[in-house]
Formats: structure tokens, C-alpha cells, sequence
């Protein structure tokens, strides 16, 4: 019986490729340069429209590379916030790179949501990536007596994404978008009685 083969890790050179590709995507994407180019994104990262399809093979598989991409930053970024800040700040700081995330994901629904519907298994993974991140983080700052305990963390995940689409393409977006997440924060600090 032969044993399942093993996945070789990508060569350096396709690795680094991949990440330059998932870089200029989320610069476009954070642009809003109206319609993602596949041309442009290959562009940006300079190399050719033959490597960009070696690493993604259509648009939707793209956007769901840059999403998938942006939940593991986030899901590192909570273990570097939780060692180099006060519970309360590291907090407050993962909730505003994730709302960043879901402000991108808002920006390009349409699109968005044909790559995530294309791979449901991204997004599912993904709300889990995030959702064991905040509850780390959620968990250090109810031990500091800074937030109240028994918060779940994928209600804080659907608020903050509620936020920020309720607030998308208001003249006042960013600011608004900062003061709700504050009022999110505020509720997770309120201690009864």
C-alpha cells in the first residue's frame, strides 16, 4: 500500500510571488480603484499575468486567497498585540484591524461574496480563525478587569461587522465607523451592578 503523498512546500521564489500577488491585490482593493483587474494586480506586483493565474486561477479564487491571507495576519497580529499591549489596547486594536478587514470585504461585496460563495470553506474557516484570535484576546482583558466576562466572541465579530456595513458609503464612513466601534467597546466593559 502505498503511503498518501506529501505536498512539497512551494519553492521560495513561488512563495514570495504569491505573497507579492495577495499584497498588490489588497492595495487595489483598499484603492477601490473601481473593478480588480487581474492585469492590474499582476502589474503591481510585478510579475506576469502567467504566475498570477499559477497561484490563482480567477478572480474569485484571488479574493479568496487575499481574505483567507488577511484572517491569518489577523489571527498573528492578536498574538503580537497580546504580548506588547494592555489587555484593554490590544483589544481595542485587533477590533479596529478587523473592521478594516470587513470594510474591504463591504468595499467589493459583490465580489467578495461571488469568491466566498465559490470556496465556502474560507469563509467558514476564517470567521473561526477570527473568532479564536478576539477570544484570546477577549479573555486577557476580562482577567484585567477591563472587559466583563462570558462575552462570546462571535457576537462581537457580527457586530463589528454590522458597524461597519451599516456605516459603508457614508460621507462620514471612517469616523463614524471609529465612534460605533468605540460604543462596541464601551458595551464590553459595562459591568452590572
Amino acid at each position: 500500500m502505498k503511503s498518501p503523498e506529501k505536498r512539497k512546500p512551494p519553492r521560495a521564489d513561488a512563495a514570495r510571488n504569491r505573497e507579492r500577488l495577495l499584497d498588490a491585490t489588497s492595495a487595489l482593493v483598499a484603492e477601490k480603484a473601481g473593478e480588480l483587474s487581474l492585469a492590474a494586480v499582476a502589474e503591481r506586483a510585478g510579475v506576469g499575468i502567467g504566475t498570477l493565474y499559477r497561484h490563482f486561477p480567477n478572480r474569485d479564487a484571488l479574493l479568496a486567497g487575499l481574505y483567507r491571507n488577511e484572517v491569518a495576519r489577523l489571527k498573528a497580529e492578536a498574538d503580537i498585540l497580546a504580548r506588547e499591549l494592555p489587555p484593554l489596547e490590544a483589544l481595542t486594536t485587533w477590533l479596529e484591524h478587523y473592521a478594516a478587514l470587513m470594510a474591504v470585504k463591504y468595499g467589493f461585496a459583490d465580489a467578495m461574496k461571488s469568491a466566498l460563495n465559490s470556496d465556502a470553506e474560507v469563509f467558514s474557516q476564517s470567521r473561526v480563525q477570527a473568532a479564536g484570535a478576539l477570544s484570546s484576546l477577549l479573555e486577557a482583558a476580562a482577567e484585567a478587569g477591563a472587559v466583563r466576562r462570558g462575552i462570546d466572541p462571535e457576537d462581537v465579530l457580527m457586530a463589528v461587522a454590522a458597524t461597519i456595513s451599516a456605516s459603508l458609503n457614508r460621507e462620514d464612513s471612517a469616523a463614524r465607523g471609529k465612534r460605533l466601534l468605540g460604543l462596541i467597546v464601551d458595551g464590553l466593559r459595562f459591568q452590572e451592578g
